[in-house]
């Protein structure tokens, strides 16, 4: 993924302070998640998962995001 520029442009311009400056939805966060993960930036994803529990802390999807992340997250030690 490091060579589309899609994806270059929706990590790099939609970074979690973009979102939250333009109150985007809980979709957006979560696209920005599945993007981290592609490319294998687990920390980055986490950042998101922590701030998509914060942020929407009655909707599950917070800790779906959460749970998997650090799932993910046990496969690199």
């Amino acid at each position: 993924m490091p060579g589309s520029p899609t994806a270059a442009e929706a990590r790099y311009f939609r970074t979690l302070e973009h979102l939250k400056l333009v109150e985007a939805s809980l979709r957006h966060y979560v696209s920005l998640w599945a993007l981290a993960l592609l490319d294998g930036k687990v920390g980055f994803a986490l950042a998101i998962a922590l701030h998509v529990g914060d942020s929407y802390g009655t909707d599950p999807v917070g800790g779906i995001l959460l749970d998997k992340t650090i799932e993910l997250a046990k496969q690199y030690k």
